[in-house]
C-alpha cells in the first residue's frame, strides 16, 4: 500500500475525491453506505397516522358518551325520585310548646284499586289498620305515601287519608275544623279544612280523635301541614253573692218555767244492719273493666285463648295492662308473636302489689318465660310507667301502664 493509496490508514477521504474502480477480477466487499443526515427519515408515529387519529377520535367520543350517559342516568334517577303525597301534623298547646302524640294513618287510593300505594314515611311496617307514627320528642310527625309501581298514570293518581290519635284527659282537642296549609308544586299555597271528630266529647277522660279531609283528594307532590292546638279545659269558679240580712233586735220577756218531772222511758233496743263492703272483682278481667281505659288490651287479649284463661283465672296473677292510649300508632304482631307479646305483660305465679314491685326488685319473671326489668327511681317496669297501680281482684292485682312492654325473651 503506497502513500497515495486513498484507503491507507491516516489518509482522509474527501467527499469530493473520486474513488478509483477496483482492478479487473478483484473481489470487492460491499461497503456500508452512510446516508446524508439531512436525508434520514423517521417512521411516522401511529397516533399521527389517519387510522390512529380516527381511533383517538372514536375513543374520545366513547368516553364523552360514557360521561354523558352517567350524567343522564344520575339526572334520570333524580327525576325518578319518588314524588309523594304527605301530611305533616304539628301537635302543640296554646303556649306553642310541642306535645308528644301518636297517630294511626290509613290511606285509600281513589278508583278501583284502593291499595295502589306504598308508604314512604314513617319507616315502620304498616299493620292491618294502617301505619303508626309519633312525634318522638320532635315537634311534628310526617306521613308520606306514593302511588305503587303498577299505577299506569301516576300523575293522575289521587288518594284520601284518615288519621286517628289520642287526647289525654285534661286536654281539649282542636276542632271541630282545623285550617291546614296545602303546598302543591307550581301552584300558590292554599288553605284546606280538616274535620275533627272526638269520642267521647268529654275532656276529663281520654278521648279518641279522628282527623279527615272530606273536601280534598291528595295528588303526588301535595304536602299538607296542620297545627293541632290542644288546650286545657277552663277552670270553673262559682261566686256566691254576699247577702246582708238585718235581724231586728227583740226583747224576750223573762219567764219562769215550772219544774216538771220527766217520766223514765225505756228505749227499745234496735239492731243496725251491717253493710258489707263492695266485693272485689273476681279476676283481672273484671278489675280492668271496672277501672276503664283498658278496652283495647282486653279486646286483643280475648283473641288469644292462653292469655284470656290467665286473666279470667283464680290466680295468683299480676297484670301490667297498657291503657288505650298506649296502643295508638303501635303495629302489633300476629299469631305466636302476639301471644308472646301479651304473655310478656303477665306474671302468672304471684301477686305483686306496687309497694312490693318497687321495693328493691330489679326484674320480674313473666309468663313468656322472660324477665322484665324493674327500675325504682323513677319507678318503671320494662320502660313503662305505672299510671294506675293496685287494681285489686280476688285473683291478684293489675297495674295500669302507659306503654307496651317489650316482648321477652
Amino acid at each position: 500500500m503506497t502513500d497515495s493509496d486513498p484507503n491507507a490508514p491516516g489518509v482522509p477521504l474527501s467527499s469530493s475525491s473520486p474513488v478509483p474502480p477496483p482492478p479487473p477480477g478483484a473481489v470487492t466487499e460491499a461497503m456500508p453506505v452512510t446516508a446524508n443526515p439531512e436525508e434520514i427519515t423517521f417512521p411516522v408515529p401511529w397516533y399521527k397516522k389517519p387510522a390512529g387519529i380516527a381511533m383517538i377520535v372514536i375513543g374520545v367520543l366513547l368516553i364523552a358518551g360514557l360521561i354523558f350517559g352517567l350524567i343522564w342516568a344520575a339526572s334520570d334517577d333524580n327525576d325518578a325520585e319518588v314524588v309523594t303525597a304527605s301530611v305533616v301534623l304539628v301537635p302543640k298547646d296554646v303556649t306553642g310548646a310541642g306535645l308528644d302524640r301518636g297517630f294511626l294513618a290509613e290511606v285509600t287510593a281513589t278508583g278501583e284499586f284502593p291499595n295502589s300505594f306504598v308508604w314512604i314515611e314513617p319507616k315502620a311496617a304498616p299493620g292491618p289498620g294502617g301505619i303508626g307514627g309519633s312525634t318522638d320528642g320532635s315537634d311534628r310527625v310526617t306521613f308520606a305515601w306514593a302511588p305503587a309501581a303498577e299505577v299506569v298514570e301516576p300523575a293522575a293518581w289521587s288518594s284520601t287519608i284518615t288519621l286517628v290519635g289520642n287526647s289525654p284527659a285534661g286536654f281539649t282537642p282542636p276542632g271541630p275544623v282545623v285550617e291546614c296549609v296545602l303546598v302543591r308544586p307550581d301552584e300558590q299555597n292554599t288553605t284546606i279544612s280538616m274535620d275533627v271528630v272526638v269520642d267521647p266529647p268529654d275532656p276529663t277522660v281520654d278521648q279518641t280523635v279522628t282527623y279527615t279531609f272530606p273536601n280534598h283528594e291528595f295528588l303526588r307532590g301535595d304536602t299538607v301541614t296542620c297545627e293541632l292546638v290542644s288546650q286545657l279545659p277552663p277552670e270553673t269558679t262559682t261566686t256566691v253573692p254576699e247577702s246582708t240580712t238585718t235581724v231586728p233586735e227583740t226583747t224576750v220577756p223573762e219567764t219562769t218555767v215550772p219544774e216538771t218531772t220527766v217520766p223514765e222511758t225505756t228505749v227499745p233496743e234496735t239492731t243496725v244492719p251491717v253493710t258489707d263492703p263492695p266485693a272485689q272483682p273476681a279476676n283481672a278481667t273484671e278489675a280492668l273493666v271496672a277501672a276503664g281505659n283498658y278496652g283495647t288490651f282486653l279486646g286483643i287479649a280475648s283473641s288469644v285463648d292462653s292469655v284470656q284463661r290467665l286473666l279470667d283465672g283464680v290466680g295468683p296473677i299480676t297484670v301490667f295492662a297498657p291503657n288505650d292510649a298506649a296502643f295508638v300508632g303501635v303495629p302489633l304482631p300476629e299469631g305466636a308473636g302476639l301471644e308472646q307479646l301479651l304473655l310478656s305483660h303477665i306474671v302468672s305465679t304471684e301477686t305483686i302489689d306496687a309497694s312490693a314491685l318497687f321495693d328493691g326488685r330489679t326484674e320480674v319473671s313473666v309468663a313468656s318465660n322472660g324477665k322484665q326489668m324493674v327500675v325504682t327511681a323513677p319507678p318503671t317496669i320494662g320502660g313503662a310507667t305505672v299510671v294506675q297501680p293496685d287494681l285489686l281482684s280476688t285473683s291478684g292485682v293489675s297495674h295500669g301502664i302507659n306503654a307496651l312492654l317489650p316482648t321477652v325473651p
